[in-house]
């Protein structure tokens, strides 16, 4: 439904924070580490629909009279542009009028126009720094992207390595579950 249009500028956890917990005094697998952080993140923002740091996000959507649409992932931070599409493919800007937001981890967008309307929606979703993130996160960031750098061959045809159950247990409760 919606597409990462901007990723985050930078990571959570800083390399050299990642090098000295996991106790690497060498420089060979920057690269590396810093790719597997990235994976980290990744895997854990789309396994909780959340963004970690700013993003910028964009999708179209139908939508009727007085309905919302949640704007995942969140938090939702700002809204940055609601478009009118119309048959022909042309856009427009919506009047601020014809929709209300609604930031933080419940973020929508609630249509209260008295037309149905197909949309283009550009919202940015994160925090703003590092230190806002949960330590529970933090802390899940750091043993997967060590799970990572360590269990190399993951993606090997013959193994497979699950994520470390401490990763689940210290996320369990950021979890959005459905009923």
């Amino acid at each position: 439904m919606f597409e990462l249009v901007t990723p985050p500028s930078v990571e959570p956890l800083a390399l050299n924070d990642i090098k000295s917990v996991l106790r690497i005094d060498h420089d060979r697998d920057d690269d590396l580490l810093t790719e597997m952080h990235r994976t980290a993140r990744t895997y854990l923002e789309r396994r909780l629909g959340f963004a970690f740091l700013t993003q910028t996000w964009q999708g179209r959507v139908d939508i009727t009279p007085q309905a919302s649409i949640r704007l995942r992932p969140f938090p939702l931070s700002s809204v940055t542009s609601v478009r009118l599409i119309a048959p022909d493919g042309m856009t427009s800007d919506a009047s601020t009028e014809s929709y209300q937001v609604t930031t933080g981890r419940q973020g929508r967008l609630t249509w209260v126009d008295t037309a149905a309307a197909r949309l283009e929606v550009s919202f940015v979703s994160g925090v703003a720094a590092a230190t806002e993130i949960d330590a529970d996160i933090l802390r899940a960031l750091y043993l997967l992207t060590a799970h990572y750098y360590e269990e190399r061959e993951l993606f090997s045809r013959d193994r497979y390595v699950p994520v470390p159950i401490a990763v689940d247990a210290l996320t369990a409760s950021y979890r959005e579950m459905s009923l």
